[in-house]
C-alpha cells in the first residue's frame, strides 16, 4: 500500500496516522515521550521512532487510523484501514553494553558512588550483587538502578582492609543481558587519595583526537593534603606509544592521544599513579579501544544517471577508501564490478546491445564501455562495485538508466555530508551546509536543481546561489530520519537531457532516554531538587539514550537562571562536550533551569532537555548582618571548595564552579569587594588551565563562563 493523499514524504502526528487500543494507556504511553512517525518520499513506508519512556512490547498491537489515508499504491482503492498488526521481536537482539564509572577503592571517611550504565533502546534493569559478604549482599539486592552511592564513612562495608567482590549487570526489557562487570571494591584503614576516569572506558577511532579523563579525590579523612604528582605508564597494546606523545600529559591527570597515535582495530591499557606525601600511592588503569572503520565504496557522479547509447560510460570508484588510513595514502583496496538488469520479475546478468553477456572481469577501479555498447532500456541496469581489504568489504551500487536519443553525460558530487551509506545515499545533518558541483560531456549545457520531496528553494539562506549554476550551496531543515533526493538536470544546446541525482539520507539524533538533576549524595530513588547554593553538589545525568549509529554519545551540559536576586534571569552557560553521561555541579542560589543535550558522533544533537532546581542560601540568624555574614560564609566555603579542585587537579570543576561564586559575588558583595573576587577566580582559573590538557573546548569553558 501507500500513504494518504499528502504529495511526498515528511513527518505526520502520531496520532493522526496510529491507534494502540485497547492498549493500556493509549498510543502516548505506547510510542513514549516526542516519538516521531516518518513518510518515505514515495509514501511507501512509515517510520515511527519511539520517544522517552516508550513501553510498546512484542505481542502489542498497532493500528494504522482510516483517517490516515492509507490506500493502495496505484491510487485506484478508496482510503481505509487495514487490519491491526502484531509487534514483532526486533530481527537482531543486541545485547546492553555495560559500563562502570568510580572510584572502587575508599577509606574510613570516604564515600562510595559507582554509577552502572548500559547502552540500550530502554532503560533497564540492573542487578547488584557482592559475593563475599552477605550483610552487604542484602542491601545491593535492594537496588535496581544504575547508581550505588553510599555516604561517607560508608556503613554498609563494616570492615577495614577488605577486598568486596561485586558484580553488577544489565537486564533490558526484552530479557537481553548484558556480560557481568566484576568489582573489587576496597575498603583500606590508611588515608588515600581516589582516581577515577569519567568515563571508564574510551572507544574512537585513530583518526580522531582523544582525551583520556581522569580525577583525584583526597581523603576526607582529616589529614594534610599536600600536593598530588601524577604519572602515566602504557601497560598493554600493539604498539609502543611514543614517550613524546606521553610527556606532556605526566604530571597531569588526563592523557591527551592526538589523531593517529594508536594502531587501528586494537586494545591499549594506561596506568594513572598519583603519589601525595605521608599516603600509599595509588594506580588506576583504563582501556583505550580503537575499531576498524568501514570502508567506503563509491562510484563518483551521483546516486544515478541517465546515459545515451551513442555515447561511452565510464564509472570511477577511485574515490572508494580505507577511512582508517590518510585520503592521500595508498589504500590497498581491490576491486571487482557487477552489473545486474531487472525485468520487473527478476533480476539477471547484464547482456551487451548483441545480447552477449557483459565482461566485466577486467575493470579495476575504473570501468568504461564503449559507445554502442548497451542498448536502450526503460529499465536502469543497477552497475555496483565491490572494494575489498582483508576480511573488510564494501559495495556501492549505481542505477544507469541507457536511452535512445543522444543527451549530455551530466554528472555531479557532493562535499559536506557525513558518511556515504552501504546503499549509496549520503548521510547529513539537518541544517547541514552542502555543496553540490555539476559536470557535462558537452559544452553550453545548462543545469537545473531541484530536491524531493519539494523544498522552497527560493527561501532566504536555502540555496544561496540559485538553482540553474554548475555550483548548488544548500542548507535547509531537513527532517531527521528522511531521505531527500537532489536532482540535476542537464540540458544541452541539442535538445538532449541527461541526469544525475543523489539520495540525503538526514540523521537522526539520540533518542530515547531521560535527564535529571538531583541532590548529592541521593537517597535511595528519591529525587531532591534543591539544596544550598554553592555548597550542595547536584548530579546532572543523562540515561537510557542511544543512537542508531551505535556508541559514540557526547554530553553537553548547562545552565540559567529564571529568577535571582539579581532581578533578572542570567544568560545560558553551556560546558564543554563531554563523554561522561553525568557531572556534578554547585550552583548559584536562585530559580534554575539546568540543561543537557545529548550528540551522536556525526554531531547530531537532542532536543535540549531540562529540569528545575530550587537552590537557596544558608538559613541566616536574626538582623541583616547576620545575613551578610552568612552569604560571606557561603562564599567561603565555595571558594574553599573551589581550591580543593585546583589541589585535585579538577580543573573542569574549577571552571564551572567559578561562574556560580561570580554570580553570588555580585549579589552579596560591595563593587570594590566584587571586583577583588573576580581578579581571585581569574587567577584561579589560569591556574586550573595549567592543570589540564590544552584543548579547544576547555579553553571556552574556562573563559567563556
Amino acid at each position: 500500500g501507500a500513504g494518504g493523499d499528502r504529495g511526498g514524504g515528511g513527518e505526520a502526528p502520531c496520532a493522526s496516522l496510529l491507534d494502540t487500543s485497547p492498549s493500556p494507556g493509549g498510543l502516548a504511553a505506547a510510542l513514549g515521550a516526542g516519538a516521531r512517525c516518518v513518510w518515505s518520499a514515495d509514501r511507501r513506508t512509515l517510520t515511527v521512532h519511539l520517544g522517552t519512556g516508550a513501553a510498546l512490547v512484542p505481542e502489542d498491537r498497532l493500528s494504522i487510523l482510516a483517517a490516515a489515508g492509507l490506500r493502495s499504491a496505484n491510487g485506484v482503492s478508496a482510503a481505509a484501514a487495514p487490519p491491526p498488526f502484531i509487534v514483532a521481536e526486533p530481527a537482531e537482539s543486541v545485547a546492553p553494553e555495560l559500563t562502570v564509572t568510580g572510584t572502587t577503592t575508599v577509606d574510613a571517611c570516604s564515600p562510595l558512588d559507582l554509577l552502572a550504565e548500559a547502552a540500550a533502546a530502554r532503560p533497564p534493569t540492573f542487578i547488584w550483587r557482592c559475593g563475599n559478604d552477605q550483610g552487604f549482599d542484602q542491601f545491593l539486592r535492594s537496588l535496581s538502578g544504575g547508581t550505588l552511592s553510599l555516604g561517607e564513612g560508608t556503613p554498609e562495608l563494616p570492615s577495614l582492609d577488605k577486598v568486596y567482590e561485586v558484580t553488577v549487570r544489565a537486564v533490558d526489557f526484552l530479557g537481553g543481558e548484558s556480560r557481568t562487570a566484576a568489582l573489587s571494591v576496597v575498603k583500606t584503614s590508611a588515608p588515600a587519595p581516589q582516581v577515577v576516569f569519567a568515563p571508564p572506558s574510551l572507544s574512537f577511532t585513530r583518526d580522531e583526537e582523544a582525551v583520556v579523563r581522569g580525577e583525584a579525590f583526597f581523603s576526607s579523612c582529616p589529614v594534610d593534603t599536600s600536593a598530588l604528582s601524577f604519572s602515566w605508564l602504557q601497560v598493554a597494546g600493539p604498539t609502543t606509544v611514543p614517550a613524546a606523545v606521553l610527556a606532556p600529559s605526566q604530571g597531569l591527570p588526563q592523557l591527551l592521544l592526538p589523531p593517529n597515535t594508536l594502531r587501528e582495530g586494537s586494545t591499549y591499557k594506561f596506568r594513572l599513579s598519583v603519589a601525595m606525601a605521608g599516603a600509599a600511592p595509588t594506580a588506576a588503569d583504563v582501556v583505550v579501544s580503537t575499531g576498524f572503520q568501514p570502508l567506503a565504496a563509491l562510484i563518483g557522479g551521483g546516486s544515478a544517471m541517465r546515459v545515451s547509447r551513442s555515447s561511452p560510460l565510464s564509472l570511477s570508484a577511485a574515490g572508494s577508501r580505507d577511512p582508517d588510513l590518510p585520503a592521500g595514502a595508498p589504500q590497498g583496496l581491490s576491486f571487482s564490478w557487477a552489473c545486474a538488469a531487472f525485468d520487473g520479475a527478476r533480476s539477471s546478468p547484464c547482456r551487451g546491445a548483441s545480447g552477449q553477456l557483459l565482461d566485466l572481469s577486467g575493470a579495476a577501479e575504473a570501468l568504461s564501455l564503449p559507445a554502442g555498447a548497451l542498448a536502450a532500456s526503460a529499465e536502469p541496469l543497477m552497475f555496483t562495485v565491490t572494494v575489498s581489504k582483508g576480511q573488510r568489504t564494501a559495495s556501492h551500487t549505481v542505477p544507469v538508466t541507457v536511452v535512445e536519443a543522444p543527451i549530455p553525460l551530466t554528472k555531479l558530487s557532493v562535499s559536506g555530508g557525513l558518511a556515504r551509506l552501504p546503499d549509496g545515499s549520503f548521510l547529513v545533518n539537518s541544517g547541514a551546509k552542502l555543496t553540490f558541483s555539476a559536470t557535462s560531456d558537452q559544452p553550453g549545457t545548462a543545469f537545473a536543481w531541484s530536491v524531493s520531496p519539494p523544498r522552497d528553494l527560493a527561501a532566504p539562506g536555502v540555496a544561496p546561489l540559485g538553482a540553474s549554476s554548475p555550483t548548488f550551496a544548500y542548507q535547509d531543515a531537513l527532517t531527521p530520519g528522511l531521505t531527500y533526493t537532489v536532482l540535476l538536470s542537464g540540458s544541452s544546446p541539442g535538445g538532449g537531457v541527461g541526469g544525475s541525482s543523489v539520495a540525503l539520507a538526514v540523521n537522526p539524533p539520540p533518542s530515547g532516554g531521560s535527564f535529571s538533576a538531583c541532590l548529592r549524595p541521593r537517597k535511595g530513588a528519591a529525587c531532591v531538587r534543591e539544596g544550598e547554593g554553592l555548597t550542595d553538589t547536584f548530579r546532572l545525568l543523562c540515561e537510557g539514550w542511544h543512537d542508531n549509529d551505535g556508541g559514540g554519545l557526547r554530553y553537553q551540559f548547562g545552565w540559567y537562571a529564571t529568577e535571582s536576586d539579581l532581578g533578572n534571569a542570567t544568560e545560558p552557560a553551556w560546558f564543554d562536550l563531554q563523554a561522561s553521561p553525568f557531572a556534578d555541579l554547585e550552583f548559584p542560589t536562585g530559580r534554575l533551569v539546568v540543561m543537557a543535550r545529548v550528540l551522536d558522533r556525526h554531531g547530531a544533537p537532542s532536543a535540549t532537555l531540562e529540569d528545575r532546581l530550587t537552590v537557596g542560601a544558608p538559613a541566616p540568624a536574626a538582623g541583616g548582618r547576620r545575613l551578610l555574614q552568612g552569604a560571606n560564609s557561603q562564599l567561603a566555603r565555595a571558594r574553599s571548595k573551589m581550591a580543593e579542585h585546583l589541589k585535585g587537579f579538577r580543573a573542569s570543576r574549577v571552571n564551572r564552579l567559578a561562574g556560580g561564586i561570580a554570580l553570588e559575588g555580585r549579589k552579596s558583595l560591595s563593587p570594590r569587594e566584587a571586583a577583588e573576587l573576580r581578579a581571585s577566580l581569574m587567577a584561579g582559573l589560569a591556574e586550573g588551565s595549567g592543570k589540564a590538557v590544552a584543548t579547544g573546548g576547555f579553553a571556552c569553558e574556562a573563559y567563556g563562563t
